[in-house]
């Protein structure tokens, strides 16, 4: 099987056990959580169910007494019921463009109630003629673009494995758009014109009557069963890692022309007798093919699969054709291009409709099958019910979900297998090196961040001795905490990790601290109200890294983590350099920091913190340091702070300029100019500007202001 692109797979896949209790408010993305813990145990099923009305609109009333539901005919106990709605937020719209890129938030949040989607775009090159690459990421970026919103996640994976064009789970539209441009189509050449090509280098014309004993061999045959393994062997681990975050619904959004294979038919030929794969490949491709539902159901996994052709034919593959043969026993009719459309599609329908999604085949209404995707996405009813028939035998159990309310239309997975649960132990090797807590390390290793206990993470490189040094802040709510009370001191245990991943998903370093908390009662109050901090250093070079953050309170029992996506400049090689943005307000104070950070000593008034939503008035101040021999040479250099909209329009700047008082590492606080503001969203603007050519840096950061009422 080949290597997946998908980075978090490599070092993931063997880690942790699925199969893990948790409950549904353990996994990010719902607005209204469930009042019943969804499982995953040995004989309790999970579904989710979408309903809509005569228009195709989705019906967001029923109850759970509207809802019945079949195992192989018998009727099923529902226990868990739950109607899921997720806020849908869109970047922008076809008809009211922004007038630029919204600008990244710099702090990352678990919170459920700003949670979104899942989603994972796969790219299926080795199904797509190199020539149509280019519809294929026209209609990813539409969806990035468009539908995809702010605090949704999703990854992208290229069904050839490529590791330089995936990209893990993340909310960062630049990252995903960099991953679809780099898509490049790789679908062998049509099986027809292969055989005519064959068919051409024929010493003589056979002339027995017999010809359906003589086919003309495919000389692909056995390079398309192998492409067809890998992108049902894709399908396959994107499903058994999901099924590592059980609870909320996922989606696969497959963009392929489609499999050259026969799933309808169940054989190695198509109607025209034309061979497809050999007869040894179509078993084992069969049985693929069911792992990869299997491996969805699980998972909760519905695949919506789009072919980029839209309603193109086969006249691409017809345009290459000079003659065909005369003998029309030989099967190379234009029938036979026909018949290999038809297969490719129809393998599109069957991965959709088994895993209770919608394949978008013969239609350019892409916009259309995004619009379905998202409403599916966002309101759904979760169905958990114990099965009646306790056997883990393998077997496909069908599921028939109906709802008594007349005029509405039903759709869910059609059934599973029914396997007996995955009990490898996880290796722990994404964080043997800081040795967490089983707790920590499940949430560590989780594909998805984990949302039971909220965390929020924000993150600064600086220029170190040789690597950068990160400073990374980790702010955890203690809502939750369930403290012991003795002797009038308030006892508890929190245990803190952070761990960098780079592009490949490997670990790289990361940071464990537990802390004993022991109380006085106004402590205890400042906590709960306002939280917990703890900044970390990781010393990282140059590159993109992925931050991990998870924290477990063992009180409560609960956990949380974030995932934080984070480039780190060559701050020794660049002219002029800017380190990362940190803000401080007197609020940030008011958390306790149970781990200080002492390269800040002296420079801020106030620990740094992840606040970016500021009373009307409040005052903030913004630290950085200043990189760079530029510095020396410009003998002049200045910095200015801009308070902007976020299209754009100054509302406020603040100029500071120093005569060689700015120096190479230079460490500068200055206030925000916050003064004025009403509430709404903005963007800070922080540049150094420097005498000669291309010497002016500068970092951004988005941040809010908020009624004091609205706190």
């Amino acid at each position: 099987m080949r290597r997946l692109a998908l980075a978090v797979l490599a070092s993931v896949a063997a880690t942790v056990p699925w199969g893990v209790r948790q409950a549904v408010r353990a996994a990010p993305g719902q607005s209204q959580q469930p009042d019943t813990s969804f499982r995953t145990e040995v004989d309790f099923v999970n579904v989710d169910v979408t309903v809509t009305d005569r228009q195709g609109r989705v019906v967001p009333d029923l109850r759970a007494d509207e809802f019945e539901v079949f195992e192989d005919g018998k009727r099923q106990q529902v226990s868990a019921f739950s109607l899921v709605q997720v806020p849908i937020a869109r970047r922008r719209s076809a008809a009211a463009p922004e007038k630029r890129p919204e600008l990244e938030p710099d702090v990352r949040t678990n919170d459920p109630a700003s949670g979104g989607r899942v989603y994972v775009l796969m790219l299926d090159d080795l199904h797509v003629a190199p020539l149509r690459s280019s519809p294929v990421k026209a209609a990813a970026r539409l969806f990035i673009e468009e539908y995809l919103g702010p605090n949704d996640l999703a990854a992208v994976v290229h069904t050839s494995g490529r590791a330089d064009a995936s990209q893990d789970f993340t909310t960062s539209p630049r990252l995903l758009l960099q991953a679809v441009d780099r898509f490049l189509g790789r679908k062998l050449r049509s099986r027809v014109l292969e055989q005519l090509d064959a068919y051409d280098l024929r010493p003589d014309e056979p002339t027995n009557a017999d010809m359906r004993m003589q086919r003309i061999p495919d000389p692909l045959a056995v390079m398309r069963a192998d492409h067809a393994r890998s992108m049902l062997a894709t399908l396959s681990a994107v499903g058994d890692l999901l099924a590592r975050a059980p609870g909320q619904r996922k989606a696969v959004l497959l963009f392929s022309e489609g499999l050259d294979y026969d799933i309808q038919m169940g054989g190695a030929q198509t109607s025209s007798g034309l061979n497809t794969f050999t007869n040894t490949d179509a078993p084992a491709l069969r049985q693929q093919l069911q792992a990869a539902i299997r491996a969805s159901a699980r998972a909760n996994v519905s695949i919506y699969a789009v072919d980029p052709r839209g309603l193109a034919g086969t006249g691409d593959e017809l345009i290459e054709v000079t003659s065909l043969p005369i003998n029309p026993l030989l099967g190379l009719t234009t029938t036979a291009f026909e018949d290999e459309l038809r297969v490719a599609r129809d393998s599109l329908r069957v991965l959709s409709e088994q895993t209770g999604g919608v394949a978008t085949v013969e239609s350019n209404d892409f916009r259309g099958a995004f619009e379905q995707l998202v409403a599916e996405s966002s309101i759904y009813y979760l169905l958990g019910y114990r099965s009646s028939n306790p056997r883990r035998d393998g077997s496909f159990r069908s599921i028939d979900v109906r709802v008594t309310r007349p005029g509405v239309r039903v759709r869910a997975r059609p059934g599973y297998f029914a396997v007996p649960p995955d009990t490898r132990a996880g290796s722990g090797l994404l964080t043997e090196a800081v040795e967490p807590s089983q707790p920590l390390r499940e949430a560590l290793n989780s594909p998805l961040p984990v949302a039971g206990l909220p965390v929020r993470t924000f993150a600064a490189p600086f220029r170190g001795d040789k690597d950068a040094s990160v400073l990374v802040g980790v702010e955890v709510e203690a809502k939750q905490f369930r403290f012991e009370q003795k002797d009038g001191v308030f006892v508890d245990t929190l245990e803190v990790a952070i761990v960098a991943l780079d592009e490949d998903g490997k670990f790289k370093t990361g940071d464990r601290h537990t802390i004993a908390l022991r109380l006085q009662p106004a402590t205890h109050a400042a906590l709960r109200a306002h939280g917990l901090r703890l900044l970390f250093r990781l010393n990282l070079p140059p590159g993109r890294w992925r931050l991990r953050a998870a924290a477990h309170e063992s009180g409560a029992g609960v956990t949380g983590s974030v995932f934080h996506d984070l480039d780190v400049p060559d701050f020794h090689e660049m002219p002029l350099a800017m380190s990362g943005l940190v803000l401080t307000t007197s609020r940030a104070a008011e958390m306790p920091t149970a781990r200080p950070d002492p390269r800040l000593d002296g420079v801020l008034p106030s620990p740094p913190t992840g606040i970016r939503r500021f009373r009307p008035g409040e005052t903030a101040i913004a630290h950085f340091e200043v990189y760079g021999g530029a510095l020396s040479r410009a003998g002049r250099a200045s910095v200015v702070l801009t308070v902007r909209t976020p299209d754009g329009q100054v509302l406020a700047r603040s100029e500071n300029r120093a005569d060689g008082e700015i120096a190479d590492a230079s460490r500068i606080a200055l206030p925000v100019p916050f003064a004025g503001l009403d509430p709404g969203r903005y963007v800070l603007l922080v540049e150094v500007r420097a005498l000669g050519p291309d010497r002016m840096v500068s970092r951004e950061i988005p941040f809010e202001i908020v009624a004091s009422g609205q706190f």
